[in-house]
C-alpha cells in the first residue's frame, strides 16, 4: 500500500518564540528581525524594569528632585530639627546680648551726664531692676523729696545701704601722690605704685569699657548700683572684658604707665555718679 504524504507534525517539545520584525522606512529599507523565547522575553523586561528603577533612585539621591518629592525620611528630620533648636537658641542668645549692650549705652549715656529720654529712662530701670532683682530697686524707682539723693554719697559706710551705693575697697596699694582737683581737671585720685601691682575692683559691678585709650592708656570703666561709676586709667595691661561682671576686691588690672597723659607709674582712680565726678577719699575705706 502506497504510503500518502503526511505533513510533519511539530515538535510539542520546542517552546513558544516571538519574533519582533523592525521596518525602515523607505521602498528599499531593510528589515531587522529579533526573535525572544518567553523565558528571554520575560527576563528582558524585568531587567528593563530593573534598570529603570535604579535610574531613578539615582536621580532622587543624587541630583535635587528628591528635595521636591515629599518622602520622611526620620533621620534628616530629626537632624533639620536639631539645626533649627540651635538656630533658634543662637536668636536667643544674639538677642540677649543686644539687650545688654542696649544697657551698656545706656548706662554709659548716663554715666558721661546725657540727660536720657522718657523711655530710655524706663527702659534703664527696667534693665536694673532685672539684673538686681526686685528687693533693690534703682533710685530713679523710687520716689523721693530729692533730698535723699543728695545726702546719700553722707550715709555712714556701715549702714547696708551704703554698702550697696559707695565703692569702698581700696583699687590699689601705693601712695597718694595727687588729690582730686576738678578746678585742673583732674577728677581723681593717683595712687603710685610698683609696676606690675595689682589693679583691683572698688566693688561689684560690670565693666563698661575695657580696653586702650590714647590720653589714658589701658584703661576700665566699671557700672555699680545706685548710678555710680568707677575708673581706672594708665594700666600695664587690663585684665578684664567688656560687658564682664566683677566682685569687689577681684584682679581687673595691672598697674603701668600708658597713655600720653601719664607721668610716671600710678593709678588714675576716679568715682563719678550720675555724670558728676566725686572726690575718691570721700568713698574709700583708706586713702594714703
Amino acid at each position: 500500500m502506497p504510503q500518502e504524504n503526511v505533513p510533519d507534525q511539530p515538535d510539542q517539545t520546542e517552546k513558544p518564540r516571538y519574533t519582533v520584525v523592525v521596518f525602515k522606512e523607505g521602498a528599499t529599507g531593510s528589515t531587522r528581525t529579533f526573535s525572544f523565547s518567553r523565558k528571554g522575553l520575560a527576563i528582558s523586561l524585568l531587567s528593563a524594569i530593573l534598570v529603570l528603577i535604579l535610574l531613578t533612585l539615582a536621580g532622587i539621591v543624587y541630583t535635587p528632585v528628591g528635595t521636591y518629592l515629599p518622602i520622611r525620611d526620620k533621620e534628616k528630620e530629626k537632624r533639620y530639627g536639631n539645626q533649627i533648636l540651635d538656630i533658634q537658641k543662637q536668636v536667643l542668645a544674639i538677642s540677649k546680648e543686644m539687650d545688654a549692650l542696649r544697657e551698656y549705652n545706656l548706662r554709659l549715656r548716663k554715666a558721661l551726664g546725657e540727660t536720657l529720654s522718657a523711655p530710655e529712662s524706663v527702659a534703664l530701670a527696667s534693665a536694673i531692676l532685672d539684673s538686681s532683682g526686685p528687693s533693690a530697686p534703682p533710685e530713679s524707682a523710687v520716689p523721693n523729696n530729692g533730698a535723699a539723693s543728695a545726702t546719700a554719697p553722707e550715709q555712714p559706710a556701715g549702714s547696708a545701704k551704703a554698702a550697696l551705693e559707695v565703692p569702698l575697697t581700696m583699687p590699689a596699694d601705693g601712695y597718694l601722690t595727687k588729690s582730686f582737683e576738678p578746678g585742673q581737671f583732674h577728677y581723681g585720685i593717683d595712687i603710685a605704685g610698683k609696676p606690675g601691682t595689682g589693679v583691683l575692683a572698688a566693688a561689684d559691678g560690670h565693666v563698661l569699657f575695657a580696653g586702650w585709650t590714647y590720653d589714658d592708656g589701658f584703661a576700665l570703666m566699671i557700672a555699680h548700683a545706685e548710678g555710680f561709676v568707677t575708673v581706672y586709667k594708665h594700666n600695664q595691661s587690663v585684665l578684664k572684658n567688656t560687658g564682664a561682671q566683677v566682685k569687689r576686691g577681684e584682679l581687673i588690672a595691672l598697674m603701668g604707665n600708658t597713655g600720653r597723659t601719664s607721668s610716671g607709674t600710678h593709678l588714675h582712680f576716679e568715682v563719678w555718679r550720675d555724670g558728676v565726678p566725686g572726690n575718691p577719699q570721700q568713698y574709700l575705706l583708706t586713702t594714703q
